[in-house]
């Protein structure tokens, strides 16, 4: 990486993206390299690898928070960048392992493409083979090569009846002569060259490129929607793990867990960033639970044990002092 509404970056960050230069060198190359089709293409939209390319995906039953916040942000800027609704779609495939996949797609050029002149290739064309101020046919970027080729050959056997000629007139051998045409066929190919076709990159197309480009440098595309995502998934995993570790204190009342957890609140929440991606050690979570479990009735022990001395309930003899939380009445 269309259909969601996704959180919308802040003005600045916006700005820091899509506002930067993106050569038409480097717009190419990514042109070229999404409207080739892999042999494992998952999506079978007519669209696909021939006027749209893939820009960003996200596993939706993935558990990554920074491509999702990343997916999402790059989906809403390039529904926004774009001119056309048909300049963007998102498409989704099923994966046994992670769920859904979803991906953004975008068309890459305004005008159609001419067609590309190789026998049974339905591709549109992205180059012109030249030769010199000879033009040749169009072709798309997988065979432009074999263009440039036909053109150095009809070059070259323009030259044919002139060898055949000194063939006849100079006596030269048959092996000379093939030799000789190679050599003008060479000569020919290396003058050739693709001069890629004029046609306008969408608007959608240079913001997926630019985003593209600035997560070569950065790994984020928005620090604030990053954040709250994984601070939201820390606070699901923090549940989680406090009511797990509750389970082990089934006397504890309902009020009484509640006012622990609140107690433990500061320093369980330093276990914020600790494990990434909003993940948590239940472990430490145990721990810091159980700490804060002995001190709340370590202080209701006092509180009761005060009390009662204060009403001259509490024995107070030289006997080994009771543990904690125990206490003796006198009779």
């Amino acid at each position: 990486m269309r259909l969601a509404t996704s959180p919308l970056m802040s003005q600045a960050t916006y700005e820091g993206i899509a506002m930067s230069e993106i050569d038409e060198d480097t717009l190419r190359e990514y042109a070229e390299n999404g409207l080739e089709r892999p042999r494992d293409a998952m999506f079978r939209d007519d669209r696909c690898h021939t006027t749209h390319v893939p820009v960003v995906g996200w596993a939706e039953h993935g558990d990554d928070i920074l491509e999702e916040s990343n997916f999402l942000v790059a989906k809403g800027l390039i529904e926004g960048a774009a001119e056309d609704d048909e300049h963007v779609f998102e498409g989704s495939a099923r994966h046994w392992l992670v769920g859904s996949l979803r991906q953004v797609w975008v068309q890459v050029y305004e005008e159609p493409a001419p067609p590309c002149a190789s026998s049974d290739c339905e591709r549109g064309a992205e180059f012109t083979a030249q030769l010199g101020e000879t033009k040749g046919d169009d072709y798309c970027f997988e065979h432009i090569e074999s263009g440039r080729e036909s053109l150095a050959w009809d070059a070259a056997e323009e030259k044919q009846i002139e060898l055949e000629d000194e063939l006849i007139e100079t006596d030269v051998d048959e092996d000379d002569f093939h030799e000789k045409w190679a050599s003008i066929y060479k000569n020919k190919l290396a003058l050739t060259r693709e001069v890629p076709i004029e046609r306008t990159f969408t608007a959608a197309f240079r913001e997926a490129v630019s985003i593209a480009e600035s997560l070569v440098d950065y790994p984020i595309l928005d620090e604030s929607d990053y954040s709250e995502r994984e601070n939201e998934r820390f606070e699901e995993n923090l549940a989680e793990a406090l009511e797990w570790v509750q389970r082990d204190f089934v006397e504890d009342s309902d009020d009484e867990a509640e006012v622990i957890s609140d107690l433990a609140r500061d320093d369980l929440s330093e276990l914020y960033g600790m494990e990434g991606n909003g993940d948590v050690s239940w472990g430490k979570v145990e721990e810091i639970y159980r700490e804060h479990r002995d001190a709340y009735f370590e202080e209701k022990a006092t509180e009761i044990r005060d009390e009662l001395s204060r009403l001259g309930l509490l024995i107070k003899d030289d006997r080994p002092q009771a543990g904690p939380g125990q206490l003796e009445l006198s009779a």
